[in-house]
């Protein structure tokens, strides 16, 4: 007897070790969020191309490189002597362009607003990331959980077809009921593959975000419980700081600094150059060494003719800019809206999740459990009994649909909250 009972502690240890080995191993919902922000190649995208706004609005404020100029001048065609003539130069100069206004210090501030504008872009991207990833976790927890109730709703029709064989095998009944039993049965095997299809399918999708085989290991066996939900006035700060609309901020503060650059085109732009000319032979007269020569000299824009181009520059980045600020004014919309509809829908959710849990389930099973009990006693039909048992399993898919359905609420909700700020 003591051999017996030390045996059994040893198998419950064992299993209790094999489990925390398994919750140490076991791919959290967190685990799998960490792993799709951390390898997402578009979130890398994003944030390579903030760093190249950062370092070009670095480039953009300078002036740009000096041009040297070298070349001969007035050479005789006759001879190609550089001595000949007194005029014959070799010519070295140096020439500076000083951009129009302030244009420089202009296109500079618009990089790094740009910059900024893709770090809020990356932070709404992650948000986008873990809103796709809870989704698809949440749709394998459903179809995992369908399973197993199909699983034990298939016990269930198993004895039914025994029971409607064993009334007709006592004269009590026809051969019809044994046919709508095993059809039932039937009807019970085929969504068994077809949720093992369903599953695969969810698993295809998240490997998009982690790796195929990480994918395969994903078993949701729990609804994540999420911060409780804020109430309207709380989320509707929270979208006015939401990283989708922030950027959007940012592109109308970049297309504000688009239309002072291009008003800088009204001012005149300068380019200028120093250069020093040598030249070879003697003066014929003084019989002494020719001298050579300096000079400067500056370019200047003249922009008289605005008309066809500067104005109509101006004119194109103002509606550039009225665009942006419409595009800003929709996503606030439609975030406001969906704010709105996702809270609602929330809401009666949850009081539908709590009506089935208390009402229907317990309902349908008892209901079920006495048309069965009627038909054995030879006091009902099995097309009853079949529908009985066909609406329990139905209502207790509805009520697990449900249950998801409220938590991809709340995965919106904590969307537009914008939580990984």
């Amino acid at each position: 007897m003591k051999w017996t009972l030390k045996i059994k502690h040893l198998i419950l240890l064992n299993v209790l070790l094999n489990q925390n080995i398994f919750a140490k191993n076991e791919l959290s919902l967190e685990k799998i969020e960490r792993i799709a922000i951390k390898t997402s190649p578009e979130l890398s995208l994003l944030r390579h191309k903030e760093q190249a706004l950062y370092e070009s609005s670095v480039a953009a404020a300078q002036l740009p490189d000096p041009k040297l100029q070298a070349g001969l001048i007035n050479v005789p065609t006759d001879s190609f002597s550089l001595t000949q003539e007194n005029m014959t130069q070799l010519k070295l100069g140096i020439a500076q362009v000083f951009p129009k206004g302030d244009s420089l210090a202009i296109k500079s501030e618009q990089k790094k607003i740009l910059a900024n504008a893709e770090k809020y872009g990356a932070l709404n991207l992650q948000e986008n990331i873990l809103r796709i990833v809870r989704n698809e976790w949440l749709d394998l927890y459903y179809w995992r959980q369908a399973n197993k109730i199909i699983i034990k709703n298939r016990k269930i029709f198993k004895h039914l077809v025994k029971v409607t064989e064993s009334i007709y095998s006592s004269g009590k009944s026809n051969q019809y009921d044994v046919l709508r039993a095993q059809l039932e049965l039937s009807k019970i095997e085929n969504m068994l593959i077809d949720i093992n299809k369903q599953i695969g399918v969810v698993r295809g999708s998240l490997s998009n975000w982690i790796d195929q085989e990480l994918a395969e290991q994903v078993m949701p066996n729990y609804l994540p419980k999420w911060p409780e939900v804020p109430n309207e006035n709380i989320l509707s700060k929270k979208i006015q700081e939401h990283p989708h609309l922030l950027k959007d901020i940012l592109l109308v503060t970049a297309g504000q600094q688009g239309v002072k650059l291009v008003n800088q085109e009204y001012k005149p732009g300068l380019i200028a150059g120093l250069n020093y000319s040598f030249r070879k032979g003697k003066n014929s007269m003084m019989d002494d060494k020719r001298s050579d020569f300096i000079g400067a000299q500056v370019s200047v824009d003249l922009p008289f003719f605005t008309s066809n181009r500067q104005d109509k520059q101006v004119m194109a980045s103002i509606s550039e800019l009225n665009s942006i600020k419409d595009r800003h004014r929709t996503d606030y919309r439609k975030m406001k809206s969906d704010l709105l509809q996702f809270l609602v829908m929330w809401k009666k959710l949850s009081k539908q999740t709590d009506f089935y849990q208390a009402r229907l389930i317990p309902e349908a099973r008892q209901y079920s459990k006495a048309t069965l009990t009627a038909y054995q006693n030879n006091q009902g039909d099995f097309p009853t009994v079949a529908r009985a048992y066909v609406s329990d399993l139905n209502t207790q898919l509805e009520s697990l649909k449900l249950q998801v359905d409220k938590s991809k609420a709340r995965v919106a909700l904590l969307y537009l909250e914008g939580t990984t700020k």
